[in-house]
């Protein structure tokens, strides 16, 4: 009961999740072509939010456009592999932590070892990504007041 309400909450928060960046990617990804109109840009900016649930792409359009976007305004663009990385990790980690429920016959300490890794590794992906979207909206702020 305990394990499918915290799953219930955890598919509620990374939906609002996605809405929030998304919209926030996506008007980043269009203002950056505006301050930056020489800047290469793999995908359009609607892959803001398509990119996250589009099948097998999912696993790297996110990743360029907002490497792209970093790099149109100027933001380092080092973290953002990493934090991809993170991102791709926390993937799998779901996916053990869900055979690992199913798997367990009364012993939850497989589920708990991956619960608390996965929850780590969100920590840190998390924590990347905070970094990131303040890099990048920093460089943004100061290439419109340059202009």
């Amino acid at each position: 009961m305990l394990v499918s309400g915290l799953a219930s909450l955890m598919m509620i928060v990374q939906i609002l999740a996605w809405i929030v960046a998304g919209l926030w990617l996506y008007l980043f990804v269009e203002a950056a072509r505006q301050l930056n109109r020489e800047s290469w840009h793999d995908r359009e900016p609607y892959w803001a939010f398509l990119g996250w649930v589009a099948p097998l792409v999912n696993l790297w359009f996110p990743y360029q456009v907002v490497r792209d976007g970093a790099a149109a305004v100027g933001a380092g663009t080092r973290l953002v592999g990493w934090w991809w990385a993170g991102w791709l990790v926390t993937g799998i980690l779901t996916g053990a932590e869900s055979v690992a429920l199913a798997a367990s016959s009364g012993d939850a300490t497989p589920w708990l070892v991956t619960s608390t890794v996965l929850a780590l590794a969100t920590l840190v992906t998390g924590a990347l990504w905070i970094r990131i979207v303040r890099s990048m909206t920093s460089a943004a702020r100061e290439a419109v007041s340059v202009r």
